[in-house]
């Protein structure tokens, strides 16, 4: 197995998101959240190096309307399975340029800790 990249720990849920690529706002979800980003379920990715626009709702106790600028760091085109057979979605890893409101970061900070000690 490789190594593991990622230097934010991560949320694994579903949310609902608009998005917006080099197209029009799609409605897609969101798989899992982290403060460097997260991963939107998808069958029509963008390439690598496409600026998104994102707004979802996010928070277990006090829900907030976070709004996103990204841009798409990998892709993975079709649905798949890993070596242990968990099913892996079609859709792409968007890394955040910019949060907003300005307390976004410090509240999805907040929150993933949360969900990490409630499960």
């Amino acid at each position: 197995m490789g190594k593991e990249r990622r230097r934010f720990p991560r949320v694994y849920l579903k949310i609902p998101c608009e998005y917006k690529g080099e197209s029009i706002w799609q409605e897609v979800v969101v798989e899992n959240i982290s403060l460097g980003g997260v991963f939107i379920v998808t069958d029509k990715v963008e390439p690598p190096g496409t600026e998104v626009e994102l707004i979802f709702k996010f928070g277990k106790k006090e829900e907030k309307t976070i709004m996103a600028k990204g841009r798409v760091v990998w892709c993975r085109e079709k649905s798949c399975c890993d070596s242990s057979g968990k099913v892996l979605s079609a859709g792409m890893g968007v890394e955040f340029v910019k949060l907003q409101p300005l307390t976004a970061r410090e509240f999805l900070q907040k929150e993933i800790e949360s969900w990490g000690k409630d499960g």
